[in-house]
């Protein structure tokens, strides 16, 4: 009870000066966040003393871990660090992608129960319930990060996603199993669309303003002969079946 008093009361500190702050303007925001400092340094000790004892300790690890992101946002309030919006939440983007991957392996793990035929349905449920709970959490507060880091810094923060996606396609020694592909991006693309291998492999001349009479022949032997290739691939893929000798005695 003790612990939570202390707690409560750091953290009504903390609202009073950020009140005092805004109205007056008489304090530094160093000064204001060193309630959440002093929060910060004893959830850590609180952490490590829950671990020793095997107690539950997810509240002080929250606050233990935020101790660096405090002291981020606090000297870039007071204009002693100039640097950008997603550069002072690093710590944040470390946390919520630590906690997207736990998001993720808990959403697996139910499917697996629910699944699985050895299971109780106690198990099944309390999973359930698990995944459920850590992604109504989880992902509303990421996306509020990110739309608080976008409004900060305008359509940067889009542009970086955006180029972060496009390049996870083309990256080499990536995950094979995104998004149940098995194979790289441009090789599965090709396999579900045949079209865009045969029209791949043509060349085109925007330019046809010097003989467009003679070039028609040739277009359509090129077409004629990707039909040929086509045909002949089709029966090279045919099963063949072994020839089987009856010999008939006399």
């Amino acid at each position: 009870m003790l612990l939570s008093l202390g707690v409560h009361s750091l953290l009504l500190l903390f609202e009073v000066l950020v009140c005092d702050k805004l109205y007056s303007g008489r304090h530094v925001w160093v000064l204001v966040f060193f309630p959440l400092f002093s929060l910060s340094i004893t959830c850590i000790g609180l952490s490590i003393w829950a671990l020793k004892s095997t107690r539950p300790f997810e509240l002080e690890l929250l606050g233990g871990v935020n101790l660096l992101q405090f002291i981020f946002v606090a000297l870039r309030l007071d204009g002693l660090v100039h640097w950008q919006w997603q550069m002072v939440f690093i710590p944040l983007w470390i946390f919520f992608g630590m906690a997207m991957i736990a998001v993720s392996y808990s959403i697996l793990l139910a499917v697996v129960f629910l699944r699985s035929a050895t299971i109780s349905s106690e198990q099944r449920r309390s999973s359930l319930q698990a995944a459920l709970g850590y992604t109504s959490l989880i992902v509303p507060s990421f996306v509020s990060l990110v739309n608080s880091v976008s409004r900060f810094i305008g359509l940067v923060a889009k542009l970086a996603l955006m180029s972060l996606i496009m390049r996870s396609f083309s990256a080499r020694g990536g995950n094979l199993w995104w998004c149940g592909m098995q194979k790289d991006f441009y090789p599965f693309l090709l396999d579900m669309l045949p079209s865009l291998r045969e029209y791949g492999n043509v060349s085109y001349q925007l330019d046809a303003r010097s003989a467009p009479a003679a070039s028609t022949p040739d277009h359509l032997d090129r077409f004629d002969h990707l039909k040929r290739i086509k045909r002949n691939l089709k029966n090279d893929a045919r099963a063949v079946v072994p020839i089987l000798i009856i010999d008939v005695p006399d």
